[in-house]
Protein backbone atom coordinates (compact mmCIF):
# COMPACT_ATOMS: atom_id res chain seq x y z
CA UNK A 1 0.00 0.00 0.00
CA UNK A 2 2.69 2.25 0.64
CA UNK A 3 4.50 1.93 -2.40
CA UNK A 4 1.38 2.58 -4.67
CA UNK A 5 0.63 5.30 -2.94
CA UNK A 6 -3.01 4.65 -1.37
CA UNK A 7 -3.17 6.84 1.69
CA UNK A 8 -6.68 5.93 1.77
CA UNK A 9 -5.51 2.38 3.13
CA UNK A 10 -3.64 4.14 6.54
CA UNK A 11 -6.83 3.66 8.48
CA UNK A 12 -6.83 0.31 8.12
CA UNK A 13 -3.12 -0.30 8.06
CA UNK A 14 -3.10 1.32 11.45
CA UNK A 15 -5.35 -1.59 12.65
CA UNK A 16 -3.53 -4.15 11.17
CA UNK A 17 -0.71 -2.73 13.04
CA UNK A 18 -2.02 -3.97 16.47
CA UNK A 19 -1.66 -8.11 15.28
CA UNK A 20 0.56 -10.43 17.11
CA UNK A 21 2.50 -11.17 14.21
CA UNK A 22 5.89 -9.43 14.17
CA UNK A 23 6.34 -9.40 10.12
CA UNK A 24 2.15 -8.15 10.30
CA UNK A 25 3.40 -5.28 12.27
CA UNK A 26 6.78 -4.17 10.87
CA UNK A 27 5.08 -4.33 7.40
CA UNK A 28 2.26 -1.84 8.49
CA UNK A 29 4.38 0.55 9.69
CA UNK A 30 6.67 0.43 7.06
CA UNK A 31 3.53 1.07 4.85
CA UNK A 32 2.34 3.90 6.72
CA UNK A 33 5.66 5.53 6.88
CA UNK A 34 6.26 5.30 3.40
CA UNK A 35 2.71 6.86 3.14
CA UNK A 36 4.01 9.80 4.66
CA UNK A 37 1.96 9.23 8.06
CA UNK A 38 4.11 10.02 11.17
CA UNK A 39 1.98 7.26 13.42
CA UNK A 40 4.79 4.72 11.90
CA UNK A 41 7.01 6.14 14.40
CA UNK A 42 4.46 5.49 16.90
CA UNK A 43 4.49 1.89 16.26
CA UNK A 44 8.49 1.73 16.03
CA UNK A 45 8.71 3.69 19.05
CA UNK A 46 6.54 1.18 20.64
CA UNK A 47 8.04 -1.67 20.11
CA UNK A 48 11.45 -0.43 20.61
CA UNK A 49 10.97 0.85 24.28
CA UNK A 50 9.06 -2.56 24.84
CA UNK A 51 5.55 -1.30 25.73
CA UNK A 52 4.35 -3.04 22.61
CA UNK A 53 5.19 -6.67 22.25
CA UNK A 54 6.70 -7.62 18.87
CA UNK A 55 5.47 -11.43 18.49
CA UNK A 56 4.91 -14.41 20.91
CA UNK A 57 6.91 -14.88 23.78
CA UNK A 58 10.03 -17.30 23.79
CA UNK A 59 7.94 -19.91 25.92
CA UNK A 60 5.08 -19.35 23.23
CA UNK A 61 6.85 -20.07 20.57
CA UNK A 62 8.70 -22.93 21.91
CA UNK A 63 5.85 -24.89 22.67
CA UNK A 64 4.70 -24.07 19.39
CA UNK A 65 7.45 -26.01 18.17
CA UNK A 66 6.92 -29.06 20.59
CA UNK A 67 3.67 -29.07 19.63
CA UNK A 68 4.00 -29.44 15.45
CA UNK A 69 5.14 -33.19 14.66
CA UNK A 70 7.67 -32.06 11.83
CA UNK A 71 9.28 -29.68 14.51
CA UNK A 72 9.80 -33.06 16.66
CA UNK A 73 11.29 -35.07 13.98
CA UNK A 74 13.36 -32.27 13.17
CA UNK A 75 14.93 -31.65 16.82
CA UNK A 76 14.88 -35.66 17.03
CA UNK A 77 17.14 -36.41 14.33
CA UNK A 78 19.64 -33.34 15.33
CA UNK A 79 19.41 -34.53 19.27
CA UNK A 80 20.48 -38.07 17.94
Amino acid sequence: MGQIGAKASIAKLILAAKSQNTSVVFATANAVYALGDPRAYEVYYAVLTGTRKSGQSLIDSQLKMLKGPKAMAQMGLERA
